[in-house]
């Protein structure tokens, strides 16, 4: 392991293996089974779990990370948000727990503590915007990193304007994939940016402005904003994510053909 000074405490020391998504909700459903990774422009890669980056915390940084992972992977799991916590496969989230909110669903969940799960979130931001992971990077104002890595550490979540939070589920289950963040502007709006997040089914998006008006009209739809979360869902089928998914296979097999079939398993 390198010495090195931790990016969220700013003390120097020994440096550790930090996983940049928790690798409990990036698993591979079959043990020794691999999952595709990659982005349009990269080759793609063999991945069992997660991205990490060994260079970028020390183990006192690492336990500041994991007192929000280890949390918010339970809570996931209990509001059944992620595949992973689905009991079975025909699952589908129960379209009768949705209503319909403009061309999608949504539905109310009770979260125990909306400021760590808030906060949590923001830490995978952090994350991104602090390692120098090919395809997984996010480049943001220093400022604003400076300003997450404080609000981390604090474990203050306020204001709700910085990086509004929204959650996305996908009602039915595709395949299991992974996905970097990637940064997009929203259909149909006048140019709001946000940086997009995918874990086990759900997805997450976070929007760049400091908009209030913005928070002040979606009300509960953002993370933090009341004690009950509303959530918006869509089936995986007529998903961004099933869209982006089936373009990065398609860069894969035109432009590394032998390479994709020895990671997918398959013979010529």
């Amino acid at each position: 392991m390198a010495y090195g000074t931790c990016k969220l405490t700013n003390k120097t020391g020994k440096l550790v293996r930090s996983h940049l998504l928790p690798k409990a909700i990036t698993r591979t459903p079959e043990p020794g089974k691999p999952r595709l990774d990659g982005y349009n422009g990269g080759r793609p890669v063999r991945r069992f779990d997660s991205w990490y980056d060994p260079n970028i915390v020390t183990r006192d940084g690492e336990d500041i990370l994991s007192y929000y992972d280890d949390w918010a992977i339970k809570e996931l799991r209990k509001l059944r948000l992620i595949w992973s916590s689905w009991e079975t496969a025909e699952y589908d989230a129960k379209y009768g727990e949705y209503r319909k909110y403009g061309n999608s669903y949504s539905k109310e969940v009770e979260c125990s503590d909306p400021s760590r799960l808030r906060l949590f979130f923001l830490s995978l931001l952090w994350r991104a915007a602090s390692t120098s992971l090919p395809g997984y990077r996010i480049d943001i104002q220093e400022q604003n990193v400076e300003r997450l890595r404080q609000m981390i550490v604090t474990r203050s979540a306020a204001p709700l304007t910085f990086y509004p939070i929204v959650l996305i589920q996908l009602t039915t289950q595709g395949p299991w994939h992974l996905a970097g963040p990637r940064r997009m502007i929203l259909p149909d709006s006048d140019g709001i940016n946000f940086i997009r997040f995918y874990m086990d089914g759900l997805v997450v998006h976070m929007y760049e402005d400091e908009m209030g008006d913005f928070v002040e009209t979606i009300g509960n739809i953002a993370i933090g904003a009341k004690e009950k979360l509303s959530v918006l869902g869509i089936k995986y089928e007529t998903s961004a994510q099933e869209e982006w998914l089936r373009d990065l296979l398609q860069y894969h097999y035109d432009n590394h053909l032998d390479l994709t079939n020895k990671i997918l398993g398959i013979d010529e």
